[in-house]
């Protein structure tokens, strides 16, 4: 049951190799004794205008080490000042923990396709030997922060107002109340609650079903074992 369940999902992850948001991340490899990584990453539709307006792939590498039974994460950045190097021609990276953000450092104000670069991460290390390697990605665009109104001013199914009547809520990091439709409230927020006008990244696109599947086939090998 266990190998059917593997080969019925090699399987599938064939017949949707055909990726719907055109990332490709290819030719996979791994220098043990260097503690290097390489893969070559390609997109479609990138954008930079600017730090604020981009958008970028966040990657992350899982690997299996001979005779283990489980697939562990590449560390980027441990946190204690110990951060791997990067390079690839036009991209520029930014880790955190066990993910990487790549964009590209071609600045446009139309869409481009970023063509296929050889990207190398040094100063890995491992537990165990001669690993299985596995890079994956998903396309993200950047959300600038500022300040933003919450709210729409009309119709009873807003979800915010000042409370004293319908004007949408102006939201900045030093908000400390929320009143929700009705004028109920005010509700208190913690010290250091995330009110959201920080900068962050969302997904370009859904996630495809290979992806998906390339996930489940991660935890049928385990399973497997």
């Amino acid at each position: 049951m266990k190998r059917t369940l593997l080969s019925f999902l090699l399987f599938v992850t064939v017949s949707l190799s055909a990726k719907a948001n055109n990332l490709t991340i290819e030719n996979v490899a791994y220098d043990q004794v260097n503690g290097t990584l390489t893969f070559d990453i390609s997109w479609e539709n990138s954008w930079n205008l600017n730090d604020d307006y981009h958008d970028a792939v966040w990657v992350f590498a899982k690997y299996k080490a001979i005779n283990a039974n489980e697939w562990r994460p590449f560390i980027f950045d441990d946190n204690n000042g110990n951060v791997a190097s990067f390079s690839g021609n036009d991209l520029q990276f930014s880790a955190k923990n066990v993910g990487l953000m790549v964009r590209s450092t071609v600045q446009s104000v139309i869409q481009n396709n970023i063509p296929t670069t050889t990207v190398t991460i040094s100063g890995l290390s491992i537990v165990g030997i001669n690993p299985s390697v596995k890079v994956f990605g998903i396309e993200m665009v950047n959300v600038p922060g500022g300040n933003f109104y919450a709210g729409d001013d009309s119709g009873i199914n807003r979800t915010f107002d000042l409370g004293i009547d319908q004007s949408p809520m102006f939201v900045t990091d030093t908000t400390t109340q929320l009143f929700t439709t009705g004028g109920t409230g005010p509700i208190n927020l913690p010290e250091n609650y995330p009110v959201g006008v920080d900068a962050f990244y969302c997904m370009k696109y859904e996630i495809t079903q290979g992806q998906v599947v390339n996930f489940l086939i991660i935890i049928a090998e385990r399973i497997q074992k």
